[in-house]
């Protein structure tokens, strides 16, 4: 004699296979984004390093998961966007754009170099600790183009002025019998 009880777990199956399907395309959609999006937990250990991420920082995605958040900040920087972000942590902003005094924050390379970053921060509350999703920008190409141009406006402004005294020596000197 057998007892025993049957379950229909089609149902179940058929749940678990649309969340699989749809965190796949959370991810397709998080890896078209040019900005780098990255995760991490209220330990600031690294859960998400997207496509972006890895362009902009030169590391694989597999290389950061689970790692600190500090190897991606230049040590200088380090404590302070540490208070910066347990200090979000315990606001009440769900996000925030992230800057230093400059406006800006800095991102260190894989080989070690720095470059210049816009970002924004927004915090979701989960069951367990709050997760944090930074999204940033190298804007390295955009403060070159702008030095270049300070750089073409500052020689055009020194030819007006060589210009302009040019016109005053030679009026001056039509003027003198």
């Amino acid at each position: 004699f057998i007892l025993g009880k049957l379950d229909d777990i089609t149902e179940h199956k058929d749940t678990e296979d649309r969340l699989r399907a749809l965190d796949a395309r959370f991810f397709e959609i998080m890896n078209l984004s040019n900005d780098a999006i990255i995760s991490v937990d209220g330990e600031q250990r690294i859960i998400l390093f997207n496509e972006a991420a890895e362009k902009a920082f030169g590391y694989r995605t597999d290389e950061m998961i689970g790692k600190s958040l500090d190897i991606l900040i230049p040590e200088r920087r380090q404590t302070a966007h540490r208070l910066h972000i347990e200090e979000f942590g315990n606001d009440q902003d769900a996000a925030r754009r992230m800057h230093s005094l400059r406006g800006e924050v800095v991102g260190v390379r894989k080989d070690g170099s720095e470059f210049p970053a816009e970002a924004s921060i927004s915090k979701v509350v989960t069951l367990d600790d709050p997760i944090f999703v930074a999204m940033l920008r190298d804007i390295s190409d955009r403060k070159q183009s702008a030095l270049a141009l300070e750089g073409a406006l500052n020689e055009a402004r020194q030819g007006d002025v060589a210009k302009q005294e040019f016109l005053a020596n030679m009026t001056y000197e039509f003027r003198t019998p």
